[in-house]
């Protein structure tokens, strides 16, 4: 009887460290991938991170590239309202020298008719 018994023992004994051993090793398995998966995580907040940077930069330079957009649109605006004045006023220049040219013709038709006139009355 005490043979039967130490033998149960020992069985007992062996499955328990088969147990253990079991144990163990699935622990090993659980920590190893919750390791995996915390550092997946943490690349995958890295990505995430460096994609966000990214996409923030993005905006950034197309903000800043519509203000220069904006920027040069109202320089041409500007040019062209000067140049639009510019011209105006030389129009206005060249509308009064052509305004003088022909009050002058006017009047030198004016005195050339009247000394005609003196010419041909001290004829008469």
């Amino acid at each position: 009887r005490a043979h039967a018994e130490m033998a149960a023992a020992r069985k007992m004994k062996a499955a328990l460290a088969l147990a253990f051993a079991k144990a163990n090793k699935n622990t090993a398995r659980w920590v190893s991938a919750s390791r995996n998966v915390a550092a997946r995580r943490s690349e995958d907040g890295e990505a995430t991170a460096r994609l966000e940077a990214a996409r923030r930069a993005k905006e950034e330079e197309e903000a800043h590239s519509r203000a220069e957009a904006l920027e040069v649109e109202h320089i041409a605006a500007d040019h062209v309202k000067n140049a639009t004045q510019w011209l105006s006023a030389t129009k206005r220049v060249v509308e009064d020298a052509a305004a003088r040219r022909s009050n002058r013709a006017r009047q030198f038709e004016e005195i050339v008719a009247a000394e005609r006139e003196a010419a041909s009355v001290a004829e008469a």
